[in-house]
């Protein structure tokens, strides 16, 4: 797997998860820019073994407030 492969797989399982995580009713945030500065640190707290890498951590928990959704654009305004 090259580079560009093993990143773009990177972005599409987070996106998913994401989606997921919403779709059980909870809530979620991305945390790769804390990772990339404190790896060492949190694979110590996590426990994770030193061979492994942490590149997305994404904390599960219950929403603090309930988000109103945005409206949406009609498809016929986007396309034609």
């Amino acid at each position: 797997m090259d580079l560009f492969e093993a990143i773009a797989q990177r972005y599409s399982c987070r996106e998913l998860m994401l989606l997921a995580i919403t779709a059980f009713g909870y809530g979620s945030t991305r945390l790769e820019s804390t990772v990339a500065r404190k790896e060492d640190l949190l694979k110590r707290y996590l426990g994770v073994p030193e061979k492994l890498r942490l590149i997305i951590l994404l904390p599960v928990g219950q929403p603090a407030s309930s988000g109103e959704q945005k409206p949406k654009n009609l498809l016929s305004g986007l396309v034609h």
